[in-house]
This record gives C-alpha cells, sequence and structure tokens, in this order.
C-alpha cells in the first residue's frame, strides 16, 4: 500500500510540474505569437507605404529619380527588417517548444511489463532485466557525486540493495550483491 501511495505522490508531483513548465512556456509562446502578429500588420502597413510611394512616382514620371528610388529603399529595409525579426520571434517559439518537450520528456517515466517504475536513463529493467528504451538524462555534478559513494556494477552503473539486474547492461546481480555484501576484512588481518 505504502509503494502505491509513493508512486501515486511521484505521478503527482511529476503532473504538476509538468503542468507548471506547460503553463509557463504557454503563456512565453503567446506573448511571442502577439508581437508577430503586430509586426505583421506593420509589415502590411509598410507594405501599403511602399505601393503608394512606388505608385506616385509612376504617376509622375519620376520612378528613377533619386528620391524616389531611396524611398522605395528605404521601405523595403523596413519590410526587410520586419521579417527579420518575425524569423527570430518564430525561432524562439520553436526554441520553447524544443525546450518543453525534453525537459517533459525527461521527467517522464516508464512502466515495465514486471511492474517496476523505470526511470529516465535507465536501459534495464532492476527487478527483470527487460531492455527498455529511454532518453539518458545528464547528471548534475551532486548526483554524480552521490553515485560515485554507492556499489557500482561493472558498466559503471549504481546497484542498490533490491536490485536484481542492473538498470545499465541487464546484467543480473545476484552474485555480485552477494560478493559485495560486508564481510570480514581479511587484508588487513595479517598485518
Amino acid at each position: 500500500m505504502a509503494d502505491f501511495l509513493e508512486k501515486l505522490k511521484k505521478g503527482v508531483n511529476d503532473g504538476a510540474a509538468i503542468a507548471s513548465i506547460k503553463s509557463k512556456n504557454l503563456i512565453e509562446i503567446t506573448k511571442l505569437k502577439n508581437q508577430i502578429s503586430t509586426l505583421e500588420g506593420k509589415k502590411k502597413d509598410q507594405i501599403e507605404e511602399l505601393g503608394a510611394h512606388y505608385y506616385r512616382g509612376y504617376r509622375s514620371e519620376s520612378l528613377e529619380t533619386e528620391e524616389v528610388q531611396l524611398t522605395i529603399k528605404t521601405v523595403c529595409e523596413a519590410i526587410a527588417s520586419i521579417d527579420a525579426n518575425v524569423r527570430e520571434k518564430e525561432e524562439a517559439i520553436k526554441t520553447i517548444q524544443q525546450e518543453e518537450e525534453a525537459m517533459v520528456n525527461s521527467m517522464k517515466t516508464i512502466t515495465c511489463q514486471c511492474g517496476e517504475i523505470i526511470k529516465p536513463g535507465t536501459l534495464f529493467c532492476k527487478r527483470c532485466g527487460t531492455k527498455v528504451e529511454s532518453m539518458a538524462t545528464p547528471q548534475t555534478e551532486s548526483q554524480a557525486a552521490v553515485i560515485s559513494a554507492e556499489m557500482r556494477c561493472d558498466c559503471g552503473k549504481p546497484i542498490k540493495e533490491n536490485m536484481r539486474f542492473c538498470g545499465g547492461c541487464g546484467k543480473n546481480l545476484a552474485d555480485q550483491i552477494t560478493a559485495a555484501s560486508p564481510k570480514e576484512d581479511t587484508t588487513h588481518a595479517t598485518e
């Protein structure tokens, strides 16, 4: 029962974290889309201005004059600047969406066919040894320091007492855990 409640608590916590990330990103994306909409309106105005300048030059047969050409060039540069700004905003939206997807994926757990919860970065189930497809998550320095103090499999993954199979290579850990259990230290006994 306690295991079920612990799993439920973790699921709720992960769900709340994911919802928080998604709502924050939705607000940011909405702001960027509003900015893009404003820029598109400015672009439309600039295109209308460009057309007006060109038509006036055509009507007065002065399209070739330096003044009209400079005015048209200035308006075209303003339109190009708006286009560049829109592209930046669209890239920012894409980046936010990719970061959100990566963060959400890193928080997801998988349930193995045997019922064991598989954390991100694990390649094999620690209970039954079944290979799972998951993305590796980067470790922070503090996580690496904690892991380095733990017992490890030959492949380098940490081993805990309740594990029957290594989460990194799938090796059966029954022999390794038995061999690593506390014994009398005979290396110093003869000194």
